[in-house]
């Protein structure tokens, strides 16, 4: 039989942090903003099937801004329209 070694201060400390990760409900979307008479609207980006929908709840939700900001950055380097406006990444309560 295997013997159980109790968890060091650190491993407590890092179960906690992920813990508190998990139970946090804010989540981020990317956005690429619409212009003209939809202004404050935008489409949502679905990364499975690599397409946009208008309901950000239908869309892809990230947990760290970090990568949210990663992908809309890759999305603004496969436009070939320079000239749209930048992905924006925006928080999400889940």
């Amino acid at each position: 039989m295997k013997k159980v070694f109790p968890l060091t201060k650190n491993q407590i400390k890092e179960l906690k942090r992920r813990i508190k990760e998990i139970d946090d409900p804010r989540r981020w979307v990317v956005c690429s903003p619409l212009t003209g008479l939809c202004k404050g609207r935008g489409l949502y980006y679905l990364i499975d099937s690599h397409s946009y929908t208008m309901e950000f709840l239908r869309a892809t939700l990230f947990k760290k801004r970090e990568i949210a900001a990663a992908v809309g950055a890759a999305l603004d380097r496969l436009r070939k329209n320079k000239r749209r406006e930048p992905h924006k990444i925006k928080l999400v309560r889940v």
